[in-house]
């Protein structure tokens, strides 16, 4: 997977300007916190179980999540780019925003996450929002929404990656680089789109012209 992300990094401007982290900067990967069990609950729980595991406090230093379309959000999320995402991808990006305050608040108080908290959150935005393109008709429309949903999750683990699975931290240019990375990734479903359709259309014509020959046939026989 890492090495994908890196090609990602690569394409986006990243990786090769910055490093990897040093190894005290990575994140814990056995303490079950209070911030940990908060975020298995939210991966793997329904959303009333997520919402009762949710940490004291953690309101007063941030806000009181709410439930939208059947998951535990932040209710002021969304998702980070320039470029606007499908909006399919709003309550998945929400979702995500709260996972990762649930980091920054077990940060803050003394008690991180595990390594695979942040690798289950991003693991589970690249699901999400790869699910709701599924609702799209046509060929098209959902190739992009597919194509949006891997450029932006790939990025996301790429810097969940670079930071060493811990609290995020700011990256004010990532949204940019994102932005960068839809911007040839739309590119490539629209180029994809077309090969796909140019040939369904050039089979549906002959189809048409088939049927029109053959109506007409048996026309001229009547």
């Amino acid at each position: 997977m890492y090495a994908g992300l890196v090609v990602i990094g690569a394409a986006l401007g990243i990786g090769a300007t910055v490093g990897i982290p040093a190894a005290d900067a990575e994140a814990p990967t056995s303490i079950r916190t209070a911030a940990t069990v908060a975020i298995d609950a939210l991966t793997s729980s329904s959303a009333e179980d997520a919402r009762t595991s949710i940490p004291a406090g953690f309101a007063g230093a941030f806000y009181s999540p709410t439930i939208e379309n059947g998951l535990l959000v932040n209710p002021d999320g969304g998702c980070s780019s320039p470029i606007p995402l499908p909006h399919e991808f709003d309550t998945a990006c929400k979702a995500h925003d709260l996972g990762y305050d649930l980091l920054r608040f077990g940060s803050a108080a003394g008690a991180p996450s595990t390594r695979e908290a942040r690798k289950a959150l991003d693991t589970q935005l690249a699901e999400r929002t790869h699910d709701t393109c599924t609702s799209r008709s046509g060929i098209g429309s959902r190739t992009l929404c597919y194509t949006l949903s891997t450029v932006a999750s790939d990025a996301v683990e790429f810097n969940s990656w670079r930071q060493r699975f811990a609290a995020p931290s700011p990256e004010p240019m990532l949204p940019y680089l994102i932005a960068s990375g839809l911007g040839v990734g739309a590119l490539m479903a629209a180029s994809c789109s077309v090969s796909i359709a140019a040939p369904l259309r050039a089979e549906r014509r002959r189809a048409e012209r088939s049927r029109a020959r053959t109506q007409g046939g048996r026309v001229a026989a009547a």
